[in-house]
């Protein structure tokens, strides 16, 4: 908050008492205008929820006005004062009655505009001006005239003049019709030709004439007062210029700030897209397990976000990168474990490998001394047999499995002719079932 922001505050405040006290004493007008420039205050310090609490105080007591204006007798400011006509007789009688009436207006009307009440103001002016016209009083008219603009131009104030606590400058026209009436008696009594009568009235001391005498140094007051409330009207537009040159650089600044979170916001949101880019990277080289790349692009990202100032990010980010170390040997431990046990399972199998050709050699070795001791009919089978085998693969190789079937059934009738107590062939017999099987399930 700036150092003015509580004095406006303060003003505020002391606006919403005033209000509170005009509305006690009935005086509508003034509490509708203390909380509307209070409502303007705090509509320049931002707070909304004040500024709608007042309006709605506002709107009510402009609802209390109305019920009170229909409820009431109309009083004596709205009395429409007509201007009669009377017969010759008694147009004197009634230029004395119109006069005092006039002047009753004057002073009602000094009285509305000293409290404030410029409406009621102008209207007891409006009415006294009407009065005077028709006594060819042309001085009052003049003067009722002159106070009734003044009025008006103070009215378009507004209520800036209100929130510097401005004063109307209200002129007592009874007293200066007054003075004008006894200068214009003396100017009457003077021999305009007589040069030292003049001159003897012009080094006359102030303190040594009558009242009547005095009227002229009256009339210089008056003057000097008028030049007095010119100088304090231009001054009160030079400040009000100067509060809307104030208000417009605070406008300014207050629009550059903005601007300037704008462009860090963005700047931030840039930043954070991408951290995140880097990081996504990142993930995917470790998932490939490249450690290295991985580690590139966390440490861009940690970079990124120590500049956003995302402390507990850079925390973490900075243990998962130690991680990836840990990740690596790992990975490396388990890579060369995994080459040893490949080693191993290659060993194991060359010495099983060489055993079962050891077995074979020998199975084989066996069939060859059991074949030589078969008779010779039975050679010629089984030798019939290995080329019809031989066939029958060619057959499977070509998918001509109708064929490979008929040669391999052709070899189990062969088999089934040969003895089982010259030679067990019964593995081989089941072997070539199987085959004719698998292959009619192809057909």
């Amino acid at each position: 908050m700036r150092p003015q922001d509580s004095e406006f505050i303060k003003r505020a405040e002391q606006l919403e008492q005033q209000s509170k006290s005009a509305i006690k004493e009935k005086n509508y007008e003034k509490a509708i205008s203390s909380l509307t420039i209070a409502k303007d205050i705090y509509t320049e310090l931002g707070f909304t929820e004040k500024v709608g609490i007042l309006i709605r105080e506002i709107v009510q007591i402009k609802n209390l006005k109305k019920e009170e204006q229909q409820q009431s007798i109309p009083s004596a400011s709205k009395q429409e004062f007509k201007i009669e006509f009377h017969p010759k007789e008694t147009i004197e009688e009634d230029a004395d009655i119109n006069e005092q009436k006039g002047y009753e207006m004057l002073e009602s009307a000094r009285t509305q505009a000293l409290g404030d009440n410029l409406k009621d103001a102008l209207y007891f002016y409006d009415v006294a001006y009407k009065l005077f016209k028709k006594l060819n009083r042309d001085y009052e008219c003049k003067q009722i005239l002159w106070q009734i603009n003044e009025l008006k131009e103070f009215q378009r104030w507004g209520e800036s003049r209100k929130f510097r606590g401005i004063k109307p400058t209200i002129k007592d026209i009874v007293s200066l019709a007054a003075a004008e009436r006894r200068r214009l008696k003396i100017q009457s009594q003077l021999d305009p030709s007589n040069k030292a009568i003049e001159r003897n009235v012009s080094n006359i001391k102030e303190e040594d004439l009558s009242p009547e005498r005095r009227i002229p140094k009256l009339f210089e007051q008056m003057k000097k007062s008028e030049i007095e409330e010119q100088k304090l009207k231009e001054r009160s537009r030079t400040l009000i210029e100067l509060q809307k040159e104030q208000k417009k650089q605070e406008y300014f600044e207050k629009q550059e700030k903005l601007r300037l979170l704008r462009e860090k916001k963005k700047q931030e949101d840039t930043f954070i897209t991408q951290a995140q880019d880097l990081l996504d990277k990142g993930n995917k080289m470790l998932d490939k397990k490249n450690y290295a790349d991985a580690k590139n692009y966390y440490r861009q990202s940690i970079e990124l976000f120590a500049k956003l100032g995302w402390k507990n990010q850079v925390s973490i980010l900075q243990n998962e990168l130690k991680n990836i170390d840990r990740y690596k040997k790992e990975e490396e431990n388990k890579q060369q474990h995994l080459i040893l046990s490949k080693v191993e399972s290659e060993r194991q199998f060359q010495q099983t490998l060489a055993k079962a050709l050891h077995d074979k050699d020998k199975v084989d070795q066996m069939q060859k001394e059991r074949l030589s001791a078969l008779p010779i009919e039975i050679k010629t089978i089984l030798e019939k047999i290995e080329l019809l085998k031989s066939k029958a693969a060619k057959e499977e190789e070509l998918n001509n499995n109708s064929r490979a079937i008929a040669r391999y059934e052709y070899i189990l009738t062969l088999y089934r002719t040969i003895s089982a107590e010259i030679i067990n062939l019964s593995d081989d017999i089941s072997i070539i079932e199987t085959k004719i099987a698998d292959l009619k399930a192809k057909l």
